[in-house]
């Protein structure tokens, strides 16, 4: 789960409930009619999180041990080497699937962190191999 837009710079921090629920809200109930799912994991944009966001998620929020800044760079090889150079077992990488060159380089990484072993989770995954129930509001890396 995220928000509907990324419409401010300050990401959800600072917004008052009923901007915050515009954003996070209308992107829940539009990700329920689509998989008829209600449990999420929420990341808000830039990681940025207070109180209020905390208070208001509804959800665990998940935010990320690797960020190869794939929006900065566009750049496939940088965003593999990157990720490839910095995770380690339990990571958690953040990518955004609107450039071609992010989910190229995640591709090139993919391919060489499973010639290393490595085995690939879902977020859920992860936390329930290690014990860790998720719960709302609290935030994990």
């Amino acid at each position: 789960l995220h928000t509907y837009d990324h419409s401010s710079s300050q990401g959800l921090t600072g917004l008052n409930e009923p901007q915050f629920r515009a954003q996070v809200d209308t992107t829940r109930d539009l990700l329920t009619a689509l998989t008829g799912q209600t449990a999420f994991v929420f990341r808000p944009p830039y990681g940025f999180v207070d109180d209020s966001v905390r208070l208001w998620a509804d959800a665990p929020i998940i935010l990320w041990s690797v960020d190869p800044e794939d929006w900065r760079y566009q750049n496939a090889d940088h965003v593999a080497q990157h990720i490839i150079d910095h995770v380690k077992d339990d990571s958690i990488v953040l990518l955004h699937d609107i450039f071609s060159t992010s989910v190229e380089g995640a591709l090139k990484a993919i391919d060489a962190l499973l010639a290393q072993g490595y085995r690939f989770v879902t977020v859920d995954e992860l936390f329930a191999a290690r014990g860790i129930d998720l719960l709302d509001g609290e935030v994990y890396r």
